[in-house]
């Protein structure tokens, strides 16, 4: 058995006997005492402060919004650790009167001493930024944070660090990977993925603010800096794990033969990725014909594009499609696009009436834009009807089914107030002399 395997059992044995001991248990159940009956007063203090709170003062009238604020903020960030505090405290200096020993309620208080100092910074940067602002933060890095660092200095007053991080778990590559290296690998990790969401959140805003490129041109500079942080930090795991990097060279040349038999897809999609991200062919926010059904560019990116259709439903589709495939869109220079509808009138019907009713009908919808203006366009003669097209122009290529709908519904009700026919198709039969009539032998 590995050497500190065996001190880690030893360690843990002389924790179980220390666990024993009466004047422990009454300390262990001392500290659960305290900390249920400060949440009890803390609940008991939300009612109190509140109404506080919402009584005006002698001469500021009250801003509740700002004072619900400050409740939620303490309520949530204080009391409870505060309570808890001058609680052990004086369950210490009980134990101490009665010549009890109380080492463990002093470890105790430290902790919950650092808990309040923990909330109390909470509640000031809550306080001072708001909710929306720190809230992200707070759950993505100052809350990992603190319980990660909590957790490591209660483990190091059980059992030695130093030795728990040496215990050997596998073999990678002909290096050991220990308990501590796996951790410090993953450790590594979650700060680079941080770093790139808090990179994300706030490289975009900057370019907008100082550079103001376009909004296709930010997504692609956050997407490639987001991927490339998140690689750096991959790199350095491989490395905290003990991982040689020189040893990539012949991970890269197994992953080749898988890209050979199996991987080509992915790689494409990935490469497609990139060239959309460069060339921008493809933006968030465009306007596009994917097979049929317009949609709106949701995400961008390296390996997919996220493409939402008007029955609001998210489409996933491979990048390689939109290189390798014939891709309409409405917005690549100019959101004006020309929306036809045709309409079929009898032959009686006289054009140039059809031709006023139908730019009125257009000049009538709130969508069709002024100029270009309206026009109609007479298409022939076809085998039951005169074929014209009403041609607008409209600045929301997303709601051209919507516009149809609406211009269909308008030129109906304008044909039959001006009794103008819509005919359907009709046929004559002719029979060809020879026929026996009904009877005849």
């Amino acid at each position: 058995m590995d050497s500190s395997v065996e001190i880690l059992i030893s360690q843990l044995k002389t924790l179980l006997i220390f666990l024993e001991r009466p004047s422990v248990q009454r300390q262990f159940v001392a500290l659960l005492v305290a900390v249920a009956v400060a949440g009890l007063l803390s609940a008991g203090s939300d009612r109190l402060l509140a109404r506080w709170l919402r009584r005006p003062g002698p001469e500021v009238e009250p801003d509740p919004s700002r004072r619900r604020r400050l409740w939620r903020a303490m309520d949530r960030h204080f009391l409870w650790p505060v309570h808890a505090a001058w609680l052990i405290l004086v369950a210490r200096l009980v134990f101490t009167l009665q010549g009890i020993a109380a080492g463990m309620l002093e470890g105790a208080l430290t902790v919950v001493l650092v808990w309040a100092g923990y909330r109390g910074v909470m509640w000031l940067l809550y306080l001072g930024f708001g909710h929306r602002v720190v809230r992200p933060y707070h759950r993505r890095v100052l809350r990992p944070a603190f319980f990660i660092g909590l957790g490591l200095s209660l483990l190091g007053r059980v059992i030695p660090l130093p030795v728990l991080a040496s215990i050997r778990l596998f073999g990678l590559f002909s290096a050991d990977v220990t308990l501590g290296s796996l951790l410090g690998a993953l450790a590594v990790l979650y700060v680079f993925i941080t770093l790139a969401w808090i990179m994300q959140g706030n490289l975009g805003r900057a370019l907008d603010r100082r550079v103001g490129l376009e909004a296709g041109v930010r997504h692609s500079i956050v997407t490639i800096s987001r991927y490339a942080i998140v690689g750096t930090g991959l790199l350095l795991a491989l490395s905290a794990l003990g991982l040689d990097l020189s040893t990539l060279t012949i991970i890269g040349g197994g992953l080749s033969i898988g890209v050979g038999f199996g991987l080509q897809q992915i790689v494409a999609n990935f490469i497609s990725g990139l060239v959309l991200l460069f060339e921008q062919t493809l933006r968030p926010g465009d306007v596009i014909d994917l097979d049929g059904e317009i949609g709106i560019v949701e995400q961008l990116n390296i390996r997919s594009t996220v493409v939402r259709t008007r029955d609001d439903v998210e489409v996933i589709v491979p990048n390689e499609f939109f290189l390798t495939s014939r891709l309409r869109t409405y917005t690549k220079s100019s959101r004006q696009v020309r929306v036809l509808v045709p309409v079929g009138v009898a032959y009686r019907s006289d054009p140039q009436q059809i031709r006023a009713v139908m730019i009125d009908v257009a000049q009538r919808h709130g969508l069709v834009l002024a100029e270009p203006a309206p026009a109609v366009l007479f298409r022939g003669f076809g085998e039951f009807t005169l074929n014209f097209e009403l041609a607008v122009w409209i600045e929301q290529p997303d709601r051209i089914p919507r516009l149809k709908s609406d211009l269909y519904f308008m030129l109906w009700d304008a044909f039959k107030e001006q009794e103008i026919e819509i005919p359907y198709p009709q046929r004559d039969l002719h029979l060809k002399s020879g026929w026996r009539e009904e009877g005849e032998g």
